[in-house]
C-alpha cells in the first residue's frame, strides 16, 4: 500500500497498553516557554491521529499547542486480540503521554468526535481541575440502539462477540459504497478521503476488527447517561456551562439527535450546541466551518461570547428538522 494511505506516524512512547503513537505541535514558541492551554484530540472508533490534522493547523495559527494521540488499539499504537478496552484505558493513555512528555501541569482544552466525543466527557469528569473547555462532537453515549440479539450477546457473552470479530475477515466486505453511505451528500466528499478510509479498512483490517470488538465490549455507547451525569456533577459544577460546547449533525444516524438532545436537555439544558445542516456522523468532513467553529469556541473569553455560539440545548426542538423555539 502507498505510504500516503498508511496511518500517520508521529513519535512513540510507552504506556500500560504498550507503544503509544502521538503527535505534539507547538505554535512559534519553545516547548519550555509554552504555558498552555494544550489542546488534546480524541479520535473516533477505528480512526487515528490524522482526524484532527486540519484542526491542528488552525489551532497553531491561534497560538494553541496541540497533542494528538492514537488510543489503545488504534493507528500505530499497540494492538492485540485479547481482552476489552475501557474508558479508563483511554484516560491512562492520555495521562501517560502527558507525564512522559512533562506536560502534566498544563491546563487543557479537549476535543473529540464520536467515541472521542464521549471520551472528552469522561476525561473531563475524571480530571475536572485540569480541563478548561470541552468541544464534544457527536458524543457516542446514545448511539443507534442495538438489536435484542446484539445487546444480549454483548452483555452476557462479550468474549464470544470478540471471538466473532477476530475470526471472520469482515473487513474484506467493506466497499467504497459502504463508506459513501456515511455521508449526507457523498458527491461533495473528496474521493481521496473515501479512498483513504477504504484502503485502511483493507490494509489494517485485522487490527481494526480486533479493536472494534475490544472497544464495543468495554464501552457503553448506547445508554450511557452515567457519563453525562458524572460530567455534569464533577466538571460542569466546577467550570460552569461555558466549559462545554456540543457539535452535532442534523442527520446523524449513528448518534441520532432525537436520542441525544433529550438527554442533554435533562442534564445540562443551559449548555450550547451547534447543529450542522446536511450532515451525518462524519462531522469533521461534512460540517461546514466546523474547524473554525471549534477554534472560535476555544477562543471565547466570557459567558456573553459563549452564549452567541449555536443554540441553547434547552431551546432545540426535534421535529423533521432541528430548530430553535
Amino acid at each position: 500500500m502507498e505510504s500516503k494511505y498508511k496511518f500517520e506516524e508521529g513519535k512513540f512512547t510507552e504506556g500500560p497498553n504498550g507503544r503509544i503513537n502521538y503527535a505534539l505541535s507547538f505554535p512559534n514558541i519553545e516547548k519550555a516557554a509554552y504555558k498552555g492551554p494544550l489542546v488534546i484530540c480524541f479520535h473516533g472508533l477505528l480512526s487515528s491521529i490524522s482526524s484532527f490534522k486540519q484542526l491542528e493547523t488552525e489551532c497553531l495559527k491561534s497560538g494553541l499547542a496541540v497533542l494528538r494521540i492514537d488510543m489503545p488499539g488504534h493507528g500505530l499504537s499497540s494492538w492485540n486480540y485479547f481482552g476489552k478496552l475501557t474508558t479508563d484505558d483511554f484516560i491512562k493513555q492520555v495521562d501517560t503521554v502527558l507525564l512522559n512528555l512533562g506536560l502534566e501541569k498544563l491546563l487543557l482544552y479537549l476535543v473529540g468526535i464520536s467515541m472521542g466525543g464521549l471520551m472528552t466527557l469522561c476525561y473531563a469528569g475524571s480530571h475536572p481541575e485540569k480541563v478548561l473547555k470541552v468541544a464534544s462532537l457527536c458524543p457516542a453515549c446514545f448511539c443507534r440502539p442495538l438489536s435484542g440479539i446484539q445487546k444480549f450477546t454483548l452483555k452476557n457473552f462479550p468474549g464470544v462477540f470478540r471471538l466473532f470479530e477476530n475470526s471472520l475477515p469482515l473487513y474484506l466486505l467493506k466497499s467504497r459504497d459502504n463508506i459513501l453511505e456515511d455521508y449526507y451528500d457523498p458527491e461533495k466528499i473528496d474521493p481521496e478521503v473515501v479512498n483513504l478510509r477504504y484502503l485502511r479498512h483493507r490494509y489494517y483490517g485485522r487490527q481494526l476488527r480486533s479493536t472494534f470488538g475490544r472497544v464495543v465490549t468495554g464501552f457503553d455507547f448506547w445508554e450511557n447517561e452515567q457519563a453525562l451525569k458524572v460530567f455534569m456533577d464533577k466538571y460542569i459544577s466546577l467550570r460552569g456551562i461555558t466549559g462545554v460546547c456540543f457539535f452535532l449533525g442534523l442527520y446523524d444516524d449513528m448518534v441520532p439527535a432525537d436520542l441525544l438532545i433529550p438527554k442533554l436537555k435533562k442534564i445540562m439544558p443551559k449548555t450550547r450546541a451547534i447543529i450542522y445542516q446536511n450532515c451525518k456522523h462524519q462531522l469533521l468532513e461534512e460540517g461546514h466551518n466546523i474547524v473554525s467553529d471549534i477554534v472560535n469556541y476555544f477562543r471565547s473569553n466570557s459567558e456573553s461570547e459563549y452564549c452567541k455560539i449555536g443554540l441553547a440545548v434547552e431551546s432545540i426542538i426535534i421535529q423533521d428538522e432541528i430548530q430553535q423555539k
